[in-house]
């Protein structure tokens, strides 16, 4: 897919400078890091976010070809102890333009935690994954529209097929998709390999009167030309509700993308 799931990029989970440390097995590993994000508003340095972080993931492979992958994922930021005004959003599958109609109302905050799961399975050219995950906030004593501590939820369920033959496997040492390997690669007489898919996608960021949650569907075809090379193209089917499940937006968005891996 040429976009991540609706919650990871409502919940800005973005790279940072800090310091991280993992260790790894044949088929698990464990990560952690604590990290110092800039919040690029021209604030005080005082209110630069403090990120800890951790992932533990679990990734067997068996012998008649299943793959398997079981993590876990936790979260904890806050700004230097201060209290400050948040709101999460996220664009409809698609990076370009301000227009979000997805997004919680801002509240008074002191820190938020996020804690998420992870499934995949794999066996020969099909493979099923799932990722789910909840924020909560730490409501600030400053707060007046709101008396108790907002959580936001999302998740999605994905299904892929590659109909040319090849393979999604996952590499244990660090619980992420190996390379896509090419059997027939464009420009040394074959076509590549082709990846057919489709997502059920939900984020919820309402909260009591306030926020609202977006239902997607998705279908995605990647064709990979190469090593280096691939095609990417989404249609995507949003609908977003208020708090009160009353419908707000209608969302269709396609996306097209080339990517170059290296």
């Amino acid at each position: 897919f040429a976009e991540r799931a609706t919650f990871v990029n409502a919940f800005k989970f973005d790279r940072a400078v800090g310091i991280g440390v993992s260790h790894h097995g044949k088929d698990w590993s464990v990560s952690g890091g604590y990290f110092f994000k800039d919040d690029f508003s021209g604030t005080s340095p005082g209110d630069d976010s403090n990120v800890a972080s951790t992932r533990l993931t679990y990734s067997p492979r068996f012998e008649n070809g299943l793959g398997l992958h079981f993590g876990t994922s936790a979260l904890y930021s806050n700004r230097n102890g201060n209290d400050f005004d948040h709101n999460y959003s996220a664009r409809p599958f698609l990076k370009q333009g301000d227009y979000k109609p997805l997004a919680s109302e801002s509240f008074n905050i002191s820190s938020e935690t996020f804690i998420g799961g992870e499934f995949v399975a794999t066996y020969k050219s099909f493979a099923v994954q799932s990722e789910y995950g909840v924020m909560k906030n730490k409501l600030s004593q400053n707060e007046i529209l709101t008396s108790t501590s907002p959580k936001y939820n999302g998740g999605y369920v994905e299904v892929s097929f590659f109909p040319t033959g090849a393979e999604r496997l996952i590499d244990g040492k660090d619980g992420r998709f190996d390379n896509v390997k090419i059997a027939s690669p464009v420009g040394a007489g074959g076509l590549g390999e082709l990846l057919l898919a489709a997502r059920y996608d939900k984020a919820d960021l309402s909260h009591e009167i306030f926020g609202r949650k977006q239902t997607s569907y998705i279908l995605a075809a990647n064709w990979f030309l190469n090593d280096l090379m691939n095609i990417q193209g989404n249609y995507a089917h949003s609908v977003i509700k208020n708090s009160s499940s009353v419908k707000t937006d209608i969302v269709d968005t396609f996306n097209l993308r080339f990517m170059i891996n290296f």
